[in-house]
């Protein structure tokens, strides 16, 4: 989960050193309801027919997905000051500040030609290139940590299961991360 956060949204989280941070209780939030047949009926809706969804106010859980969009919101604000104060990031390490830095080169390419920055696509169309809104990169932000979350955790704990099943293949993966990291380590001295 920690990695999942840092990459969609920059921000450094220790899960395990703080269990009661915001950002772990909502992320827990999201994905402690049971999934019966009516939390799979609201989600084929939310999903096949967002417009049927909106209409009659079926969400996900309200709550957490309000706290990710705030928290988004906010994390947007803060990267896109820091881009104006020239107090940049120097190279992007995260989802938000690749977007927000192809957005501000695009900016810097407009007001340099004084019109709009077109290319051609593979068939000859001329294309306007265009980013992301603060709503769209908020929406993205979540879907990426939501999918990322579930689908992290469930590979990770179906690989524990194949494992403690095949206690043959722990000993194969235990000597192959001993072999990996020895020759990183040696590869990197003092950097792993």
């Amino acid at each position: 989960m920690d990695t999942i956060i840092q990459v969609a949204f920059g921000a450094q989280v220790d899960s395990l050193a703080d269990p009661n941070n915001p950002i772990i209780l909502n992320a827990r939030k999201v994905f402690s309801k049971d999934f019966g047949y009516k939390t799979m009926a609201e989600m084929m809706i939310i999903f096949v027919f967002p417009k049927v969804a909106k209409l009659f106010g079926i969400r996900f859980q309200k709550e957490p997905i309000n706290f990710f969009q705030d928290f988004s919101k906010k994390i947007i604000k803060k990267k896109k000051d820091d881009l104006q104060n020239n107090k940049g990031w120097g190279k992007a390490s995260s989802f938000l500040e690749l977007v927000l830095e192809a957005e501000a080169e695009h900016e810097r390419q407009l007001m340099n030609s004084n019109s709009e920055v077109e290319k051609e696509d593979e068939f000859g169309f001329s294309v306007a290139k265009k980013y992301m809104t603060t709503q769209e990169m908020v929406a993205q932000c979540v879907l990426f940590f939501l999918a990322g979350y579930d689908t992290t955790a469930t590979t990770i704990t179906l690989a524990t299961y194949l494992l403690a099943l095949h206690p043959e293949e722990q000993d194969k993966l235990y000597q192959e991360i001993v072999t990996i990291s020895d020759k990183l380590m040696s590869e990197n001295p003092g950097k792993i």
